[in-house]
């Protein structure tokens, strides 16, 4: 019985450290047609090179505020969770600085709302992987959404 008994206990020794290690060594899978932004209005827009996150600083500033709040409150879990939270959005920033997307199929200084564009992203895999993030694809189809509509002004219209 004492025997069945060991074996139990250090089989749960040895499942319990083989989740907790998988579970510690995760990376974070990110989607990187989240991150396009464009310049200009629609019909003369481009695309921009570096992606970002967006308010990032307001983003983290806000973590570090809840995190100080859990402190206060003695809250371990809760400061945990946003230690970790922090952790992860500035590894995502980092990360995402060394990125540059190019486009592939697209009329770059044309872009429109609703137009398929199709977008490589050009990254050194070392640099990245120290930020335990991974990467869904690299290079991506999606649509142009989110720019100002515009008119084109032609300024010699006016001159005789």
């Amino acid at each position: 019985m004492k025997k069945i008994t060991s074996i139990v206990v250090i089989a749960a020794v040895v499942l319990s450290s083989l989740v907790f290690t998988t579970g510690c060594s995760k990376k974070q899978e990110v989607d990187l047609s989240k991150y396009l932004s464009y310049e200009g209005f629609s019909g003369f827009a481009t695309l921009r090179e570096k992606p970002e996150v967006e308010d990032y600083e307001t983003k983290y500033d806000d973590l570090k505020e809840k995190r100080k709040e859990a402190r206060l409150d003695d809250d371990d879990s809760k400061y945990d969770e946003y230690t970790e939270k922090m952790r992860s959005l500035r590894n995502l920033n980092k990360a995402l600085e060394n990125v540059k997307f190019k486009l592939v199929k697209g009329k770059d200084g044309n872009l429109s709302n609703g137009d398929t564009i199709k977008v490589k992203a050009r990254y050194n895999e070392d640099k990245i992987d120290k930020y335990d993030v991974e990467f869904v694809a690299d290079e991506f189809e999606t649509k142009v959404k989110g720019l100002e509509e515009g008119t084109a002004i032609d300024v010699f219209d006016a001159v005789d």
